[in-house]
């Protein structure tokens, strides 16, 4: 092999290393920014009250993990859940202002949609999910 070959092949496999080395950050990232949002959900799940703020402060950091990878269906659902939780909140607080419900029900509905459509073999998606013809 030529030399001219060896060192393109080497600059070659160092531009794909430093690459791959990327994704594996933004995952690596987005999945630390996660854990928080995850367990305050579960917390809310056990019994703990919901505040407008922790919501609002939760749909920052998992919008924050999206951008760093837009495919990881499971921060879109987390995001769905936060934003049926504000509409649960908005009504609670109140029950007139159903602009503001319907406003963040539809969001969890769109989010729910992405998920839906990333998982179209789980068993659930398949009764949710038409394809476009």
């Amino acid at each position: 092999m030529t030399n001219l070959f060896k060192k393109s092949i080497t600059i070659s496999a160092i531009i794909l290393l430093f690459f791959l080395i990327y994704i594996a950050l933004n995952i690596a990232l987005a999945d630390i920014k996660h854990y928080p949002v995850k367990h305050w959900i579960q917390k809310v799940e056990n019994g703990q009250p919901i505040v407008k703020a922790d919501i609002d402060k939760a749909i920052i950091t998992i919008k924050a993990a999206i951008e760093l990878t837009s495919n990881n269906v499971e921060y879109h659902e987390y995001l769905a859940r936060l934003h049926f939780l504000n509409a649960i909140v908005v009504y609670n607080n109140d029950n007139s202002n159903v602009v503001g419900f319907r406003e963040h029900l539809i969001k969890a509905y769109f989010e729910h949609k992405i998920e839906i459509k990333h998982r179209q073999q789980w068993p659930h998606s398949c009764l949710l999910y038409t394809s476009p013809s």
